[in-house]
C-alpha cells in the first residue's frame, strides 16, 4: 500500500516538475524576447528568474530528460546575464553549467539540436570570457579554451551526421574558430613565441578560406576579409623580428623582405577583391577599403615607393567617411612617416598631419616626437613623447612597448640637450629616467632591448663625467673625472672605451670649437687606452677608435693641418688587426676623400669593392668623377647587392642615380661577389652624421613595422548575433476540410509553415505564443494565436462563407425598432402599434404583446433571456421584466431612483449575460450593470458619447457597446473595465451590435445604410451595403445555408436567406 501510494506521489510530483520546467521555459522566452528588442535591463530580470527556478528544479526530481533539458536552459540563462552584465565571473557559472549540459543530453542519447548548441555556447562562453580580460596572458588562456572547445564541437559526429541539417550553426563555429585562432596569433605576436603566432594566424586562415563558399554570404564575405587581416598579420609578425635574428627564427625560407613583401601583396590583393564583392554590405566594404590603403603603406615600409603613394592616395579619398575617415587619416599620416624614414620626405609634411589626428590616436604624439627627436629638436620630441605617455590606453603589450621606447627617447633628450646647454638640472632629469630603465624590477626593463639597456647603463656614468667636467675643454680634466668616477686602468677599459665613443657621439652632434674639444677628449680617451695594460683586442679596438676619430677632426682643417692629421690618422689604422682590418681600410678611404684625393680614395675603395664592400662600393661610385656609366653601374650594383629597398645606402645609391643622366642607359652589372661582413663598429655608426640620422630613422622604421597599429577587423558581435537557443518544437497544422486554394501565414509570414500535402503544413515554432492566419476561398479567414509548449498536432477548422439572399419582407410591423431571436423565430419591437411581436422563421405572426398591458410606453431595445423579456422604455426611463404572455410583469429599473448618484435617462438597450444585466442609459453616457436584479455599478461614462446599443460575447461575457456619438464600439469586460475602443470597417455610427451564435458579431450603422459582420477581432467578415434603407437592428436563426436573417428598418422587417459562397475570398 505504501508503495502504491509512494508511486502516485512521485508521479504527481513528475507532472508538477513537468509543468515547472514548461513555467521556467517560458519565463526565459521572455528573457530572449526582452534581449532580442534591446530591453536588457529586463531581460537580465528575466534569464535570473528563470536561472533561479531552473536551479531550484534541479534540486528536485527529474526525469533524465527534463535535467538535461534544465541544465541546458539555466546555462543559457547564465550565459545571456553574464554577456549583459559583462561578468567574467558569470562566464564561469555558464561554462560548468554547459559542460554539465552536454553531459546530461548525452547520457539521455538528447543527441540533437540542444546537444550540439550547449557544445558551441560552451565554446562562445570561452570566447566571451576572453573578450572581457584586460591582460593579455589572460586572453590568450581563455582563446585557447574557445579554441579547443570549438574544434571539439566541428569534430563532434552528431554535427558531421547532421551535414545539411547544422549548415549554419557548422559556418558559424568555423568562423568564430578562425576568429580565435587569428586573436591567439595577435596576441602571441607580442611574446617571444612567434612561431607559435604565425602558426595560429595560419590556421586562422585556413578556416577563413574554407567559408569561402559558405551559404550565408555575409559570412563568406567576412571570411575572405579575415584572410586578408590574416595575411597582413603575418607580415606584421615577421616585421617583429630584428633583422640579424630573421635566420634563427626560421619563420619562413625567404628572405625576410621579400616573405614580408609576399604576405602583404597577399592582404592588397585580398582586400581589393572584397570591396569589388562586398557592395551590400557596407562595414565590411569600408573596412576593406581602409585595409587595402594600410597593405598598400605596409608595402611601403619594405621599400615599394609606388605601393605606398598608391596607399596614401587610396586613404585620401576615403578620409570624409563614416566610421573609417579618422583611422584613414590616421594612416595617411603613417605613410607620410614612411615617407619621411625612408624616401627622403618632409618633416613638416608628417608632424602636420599627426597634428591634426593626435586627440583620437595617442600614437600620432608618438611618433611626431620620434621626428623631432631625429632632427635634434629635444624640447619637441620631450613634449610629445610625455603627452603619449599620458594617453595611452593599459593592458597591451603594443602599447608597453612603445612607452618603454617613449621613455627611453625621453632620457636620451634630456641627455643630450642637457649635454648641448651644459646644464646639470636637464642631466639628473636625464639620470633619473635611466635608472628606472635599467631597472630590473621596474616596469619598463622587459620592453627594452639590449641595446638600450647598455646605452641606459653608459649613460649613467657618463652623466657622472659630465657633471664633473662641466663644460671645461681641458682634456686633461677627463682623466681626473674618470678617477672621481671610480673608474681606473686596466680594469676599467671597457669604460674608457665607452667614454670614448660618446665623446665621439657628442663630437657629431656639436659644431666648430666644440666638436673639436669633444673629439680632443675622445682620443685622449683612447690614448689612455692603448698606453695601458690591457689585452691586445682592447687595444686594437681603442687604435681603431682613435684613427676615426682623427679623419673626423681632419674635417674641421684644412691644407697642412688637414693633411697632418688625416696622416696620423692613417697611420694608425695600417696597424689596426682583424676583426676592424678592413673597417681601417674603408676608414682610410674615406680620409682621402676628404681630401680630394680621388686617386687614392678611388683606389682604397676599390680593393674593397672587389671584396663585396657595399660603402665603399658607394664611394668609389663617387670618385669616378666624369665616368657616368662607371658611376651608375656602381650604384646599380649596390642596389642588385642590397636588395632591401629600405636600406640606407640602397637609398642613397637611388638618390645618385636619379642625378645621372645616362641611368637609362647603363644596366647593372649584378650584385657584387660576396657581401663582406659588417664589423661591430663602423665609420658611420661611430662619426657620420648622416649615418647617425639614417640610423635613428632605421630604428623608428622597426619600431613602426613592429609596434603600429594592425589591421582594422570585423567586429564579431555585428557578423554573427547571439542567436536565443532553439526552444523550437515541430507543430503540424491540419486544415480542414481540405483541399482548395489556401494559404496558411505564422506571425504573419508565409513560408514558415512547409506544405507536406493539401491541407497539412508543417511548421518549426519557438516554445510560446504565435499568431495564425489561413485564407481558404469559400471560406472565412481563420486566424488566432496559440501557445506552443511541446510538438503537437492542430487542427484548423474554416468556416465557410455566407451569401444572403433577399426572400422576403415580413409585414408585421410598420416601424419596427428591435428585433432579437426568440424561440423558434423572432421577436420585434413594433414602434407604430405599440406592442411586442413573435414571428416565426416563415414570416408569420405567432403572438403579439401590447405595451399598455404591460405599463410599457416606448420600446427601443430589449433583450431575452429564455422565456424572460427585458424591456426599456426609453419614454418612462424605465426598465420591465415580463414573459410573452404578460403575466409575470415587474419593474427593474424605476424611473425616479437613482443609480450610482442619477436617474435613468432615455434607456436604449439592454444585454443579459450569466444572470448579469446590461442596461444603455443613453442620457446619462452610461452603462448600468445588475446582478441578477440588485443595482452593482455604473460605468463608462469616461469613455461613451452616446451609447445606443449593446450586446454580449456568449463565451466570454465581454460587452459590445455601440456609440454612434463617438463612431465607434466600445468593448468592456463582464465586470465593466474598459478593454478597447473599435472603428469597424465600413462602418461610421453605429447603433445596433448584436452577436451571433457563430461568434460573429453584426454592427449596424442606421444612418449609412451599412451592416458589418466582423470576427471576434473586429477583422472585417462581410459588408451589406445598400440592401435595406435605414438598417436599425438585426437578427440571425440557424447557421450557413440554412441562416435566416432578419433586418429592420424604418418601416419594414425583410428576410434574407443564407447560401454557400463559394467564390468569396477573404481580405
Amino acid at each position: 500500500m505504501r508503495r502504491c501510494i509512494l508511486i502516485i506521489l512521485l508521479q504527481f510530483s513528475g507532472l508538477i516538475m513537468a509543468q515547472d520546467i514548461k513555467d521556467a521555459i517560458t519565463i526565459f522566452d521572455r528573457g530572449i524576447e526582452a534581449y532580442q528588442q534591446g530591453n536588457n535591463q529586463d531581460a537580465q530580470t528575466q534569464f535570473t528568474e528563470a536561472s533561479t527556478q531552473f536551479k531550484s528544479l534541479l534540486q528536485g526530481v527529474l526525469t533524465d530528460e527534463d535535467k538535461a533539458y534544465a541544465h541546458y536552459y539555466n546555462a543559457t540563462a547564465l550565459y545571456f546575464i553574464a554577456r549583459i552584465s559583462k561578468n567574467k565571473a558569470g562566464f564561469d557559472d555558464a561554462i560548468a553549467e554547459f559542460q554539465e549540459a552536454v553531459r546530461s543530453l548525452k547520457d539521455a542519447s538528447l543527441l540533437g539540436d540542444e546537444y550540439l548548441k550547449a557544445k558551441y555556447m560552451l565554446a562562445l562562453s570561452s570566447f566571451r570570457k576572453s573578450q572581457l580580460e584586460n591582460v593579455e596572458r589572460s586572453k590568450i588562456k581563455w582563446l585557447t579554451d574557445a579554441v579547443s572547445a570549438f574544434e571539439d564541437f566541428l569534430a563532434d559526429s552528431v554535427l558531421k551526421a547532421g551535414k545539411d541539417e547544422y549548415v549554419e550553426l557548422r559556418e558559424n563555429g568555423t568562423f568564430f574558430l578562425g576568429y580565435c585562432y587569428y586573436l591567439l596569433g595577435y596576441y602571441r605576436a607580442f611574446t617571444p613565441s612567434l612561431a607559435d603566432a604565425k602558426e595560429n594566424i595560419q590556421k586562422a586562415t585556413e578556416r577563413f578560406e574554407s567559408l569561402g563558399s559558405a551559404s550565408q554570404e555575409n559570412l563568406a564575405i567576412a571570411s575572405k576579409f579575415m584572410s586578408g587581416v590574416s595575411h597582413y598579420t603575418l607580415a606584421r609578425i615577421y616585421m617583429r623580428v630584428p633583422e640579424e635574428k630573421w635566420q634563427s627564427e626560421r619563420l619562413s625560407t625567404d628572405p625576410q623582405s621579400k616573405a614580408i613583401e609576399n604576405e602583404l601583396t597577399a592582404c592588397v590583393r585580398i582586400f581589393q577583391d572584397v570591396v569589388s564583392k562586398s557592395g551590400s554590405y557596407q562595414n565590411i566594404n569600408k573596412l576593406a577599403k581602409l585595409n587595402a590603403g594600410v597593405g598598400q603603406v605596409g608595402l611601403g615600409s619594405v621599400g615599394d615607393k609606388n605601393a605606398l603613394t598608391n596607399g596614401i592616395s587610396g586613404l585620401m579619398d576615403i578620409r570624409d567617411i563614416k566610421d573609417i575617415g579618422d583611422e584613414a587619416v590616421m594612416r595617411v599620416a603613417d605613410g607620410q612617416l614612411l615617407q619621411y624614414l625612408i624616401f627622403g620626405g618632409s618633416e613638416q609634411a608628417v608632424t602636420g598631419v599627426y597634428s591634426g589626428i593626435a586627440s583620437k590616436y595617442p600614437e600620432a604624439y608618438y611618433w611626431t616626437g620620434w621626428v623631432y627627436f631625429i632632427g635634434g629638436n629635444f624640447d619637441q620630441a620631450l613634449s610629445n613623447f610625455n603627452n603619449f605617455i599620458s594617453r595611452i590606453p593599459r593592458g597591451e603589450t603594443r602599447y608597453l612597448e612603445l612607452e618603454a621606447d617613449a621613455k627611453f627617447r625621453i632620457a636620451e633628450s634630456f641627455f643630450w640637450k642637457g649635454v648641448k646647454e651644459v646644464n646639470i638640472t636637464l642631466l639628473d632629469q636625464a639620470k633619473s629616467v635611466y635608472t628606472a630603465l635599467v631597472s630590473p624590477q621596474g616596469q619598463y626593463y622587459s620592453y627594452l632591448t639590449s641595446e638600450q639597456i647598455r646605452r641606459s647603463t653608459t649613460r649613467l656614468f657618463l652623466i657622472n663625467v659630465e657633471g664633473m667636467l662641466q663644460g671645461n675643454p681641458d682634456v686633461k680634466l677627463f682623466d681626473a673625472a674618470m678617477t672621481a668616477a671610480g673608474l681606473s686602468l686596466p680594469s676599467d677599459a671597457e669604460s674608457y672605451i665607452e667614454a670614448g665613443k660618446y665623446f665621439l657621439e657628442k663630437g657629431i652632434r656639436e659644431a666648430e670649437n666644440k666638436r673639436e674639444i669633444a673629439l680632443r677628449f675622445a682620443e685622449r680617451a683612447f690614448d689612455l687606452v692603448i698606453n695601458a695594460n690591457v689585452t691586445a683586442e682592447i687595444k686594437n679596438r681603442a687604435k681603431f677608435l682613435k684613427g676615426v676619430a682623427l679623419v673626423k677632426l681632419s674635417t674641421l682643417y684644412e691644407g697642412e693641418k688637414l693633411a697632418a692629421v688625416a696622416n696620423q690618422a692613417r697611420d694608425v689604422l695600417s696597424t689596426i688587426a682583424s676583426p676592424y682590418d678592413n673597417e681601417a681600410k674603408y676608414v682610410t678611404g674615406i680620409s682621402y676623400f676628404i681630401q680630394n684625393d680621388w686617386e687614392n680614395a678611388r683606389a682604397t675603395f676599390s680593393t674593397l669593392k672587389a671584396r663585396g664592400h657595399i660603402r665603399a662600393t658607394y664611394y668609389y661610385g663617387l670618385c669616378l668623377r666624369g665616368d657616368c656609366k662607371g658611376q651608375a653601374q656602381a650604384f646599380l650594383q649596390i642596389q642588385a647587392t642590397v636588395k632591401d629597398r629600405t636600406d640606407y645606402w640602397y637609398q642613397s645609391a637611388e638618390l645618385e642615380l636619379a642625378k645621372l643622366s645616362c641611368r637609362n642607359e647603363v644596366t647593372s652589372p649584378g650584385p657584387l661577389a660576396g657581401v663582406m661582413s659588417t664589423p661591430p663598429m663602423t665609420y658611420e655608426n661611430l662619426v657620420d652624421e648622416a649615418a647617425d640620422r639614417a640610423r635613428k630613422k632605421r630604428e623608428a622604421l622597426f619600431l613602426w613595422q613592429r609596434d603600429n597599429k594592425f589591421a582594422t577587423i570585423v567586429d564579431v558581435d555585428d557578423l554573427i548575433s547571439d542567436k536565443p537557443p532553439k526552444t523550437n518544437v515541430v507543430v503540424e497544422f491540419i486544415i480542414e476540410p481540405k483541399g482548395g486554394d489556401e494559404q496558411l501565414l505564422i506571425d504573419g509570414k508565409s513560408g514558415v509553415a512547409k506544405m507536406l500535402e493539401p491541407g497539412r503544413y508543417q511548421a518549426e515554432l519557438t516554445r510560446g505564443k504565435h499568431t495564425y492566419q489561413v485564407r481558404k476561398k469559400g471560406f472565412y479567414l481563420n486566424d488566432g494565436s496559440i501557445k506552443v509548449s511541446k510538438s503537437e498536432n492542430i487542427t484548423i477548422s474554416m468556416k465557410k462563407a455566407v451569401r444572403y439572399t433577399r426572400a422576403t419582407e415580413i409585414s408585421a410591423s410598420a416601424m419596427p425598432m428591435d428585433v432579437q431571436n426568440f424561440a423558434d423565430g423572432i421577436l420585434i419591437v413594433d414602434g407604430a402599434q405599440r406592442r411586442l411581436v413573435a414571428v416565426s422563421k416563415s414570416g408569420s405572426v405567432v403572438k403579439s404583446l401590447p405595451f399598455d398591458s404591460i405599463g410599457v410606453s416606448f420600446a427601443t431595445g430589449f433583450a431575452v433571456d429564455g422565456e424572460q423579456i427585458y424591456i426599456v422604455d426609453s419614454r418612462a426611463n424605465k426598465v420591465i421584466r415580463t414573459n410573452i404572455d404578460g403575466t409575470e410583469t415587474k419593474i427593474i429599473v424605476y424611473p425616479k431612483e437613482e443609480y450610482d448618484g442619477k436617474r435613468v435617462s432615455n434607456p436604449t438597450d439592454i444585454s443579459i449575460w450569466s444572470g448579469n444585466i446590461y442596461i444603455v442609459d443613453s442620457g446619462n453616457h452610461r452603462i448600468l450593470k445588475f446582478e441578477g436584479e440588485n443595482f452593482r455599478r455604473a460605468f463608462g461614462e469616461d469613455s461613451l458619447r452616446n451609447p445606443f446599443g449593446i450586446t454580449s460575447n456568449s463565451q466570454t461575457g465581454d460587452l459590445y457597446i455601440a456609440d454612434w456619438g463617438a463612431m465607434a464600439v466600445f468593448v468592456y469586460d463582464k465586470d465593466g473595465n474598459y478593454k478597447d475602443r473599435v472603428s469597424p470597417a465600413g462602418i461610421k455610427l453605429p447603433v445596433r451590435v448584436r452577436a451571433d451564435s457563430e461568434g460573429y458579431i453584426w454592427v449596424v450603422d442606421m444612418f449609412s445604410g451599412v451592416i458589418g459582420r466582423y470576427d471576434e477581432n473586429f477583422r472585417k467578415v462581410a459588408l451589406l451595403e445598400g440592401v435595406v434603407r435605414s438598417p436599425r437592428g438585426i437578427a440571425q436563426i440557424g447557421k450557413g445555408p440554412d441562416a435566416n436573417l432578419f433586418i429592420i428598418s424604418g418601416d419594414k422587417t425583410e428576410q434574407f436567406k443564407g447560401s454557400w459562397d463559394n467564390a468569396y475570398m477573404p481580405e
